[in-house]
């Protein structure tokens, strides 16, 4: 399903439509990462975010969402426990654009593609205050020791994240400082982008 969706897209006009001009460039961004997810070990880290999950938010977001393809197979497959708003947010325009043409492909209401910062703290807020679940393949997101995101999990834990929702990173930590602890077991699975298997780490505000 997911395959035919962006298979239908005139990829050539969406990004011809919304060539960059000087005023689309943010000057402070000097690096973008790219991380690609393999779907069933997403499938499987989102069914165990929501296992771990309580309160009564019911919506899904992708932190660093690329060209959306998880926020819409998050409401696919979940439409009952993530039955709210599912949000594909990303700050690269091109890939911004491909999910907003997808989510309208999809004809799934309730999914959204969203361009910004996932550092910008009121942009961060409206995306995830109504997730139970928010993910992030931060393996490539910056770090000071290697092991931890202390940037994302800062903007996190300072964001409106309800508080019974379960954040899931991979190969990189959030921090305990911040007032997370682990909601889940870590899972293993594959990562197209790097060597070997990758980590899944579930988190709770504490």
């Amino acid at each position: 399903w997911l395959e035919s969706v962006y298979d239908s897209l005139d990829w050539e006009a969406i990004i011809t439509a919304g060539a960059l001009d000087a005023d689309d460039v943010d000057d402070s961004v000097t690096e973008l990462t790219y991380g690609e997810s393999d779907l069933d070990f997403f499938l499987r880290v989102v069914d165990t975010a929501l296992g771990a999950a309580g309160g009564d938010a019911n919506g899904f977001c992708d932190l660093g969402g690329g060209k959306g393809q998880l926020a819409l197979a998050a409401a696919r497959a979940e439409p009952e426990r993530l039955g709210g708003r599912c949000v594909s947010l990303e700050l690269v325009p091109e890939l911004h654009r491909i999910g907003a043409a997808a989510m309208v492909a999809a004809a799934l209401s309730r999914t959204e593609a969203v361009r910004g910062d996932i550092y910008d703290l009121d942009t961060l807020s409206a995306c995830v205050g109504g997730a139970r679940v928010a993910y992030c393949y931060s393996s490539l997101l910056e770090s000071t020791d290697g092991v931890h995101v202390e940037r994302l999990s800062a903007a996190l834990a300072a964001s409106r994240l309800p508080q019974k929702s379960v954040v899931a990173t991979i190969n990189r930590k959030l921090c305990a400082e911040d007032g997370w602890r682990e909601a889940a077991a870590p899972l293993r699975g594959p990562t197209p982008e790097e060597s070997g298997e990758g980590v899944a780490y579930f988190w709770r505000p504490d």
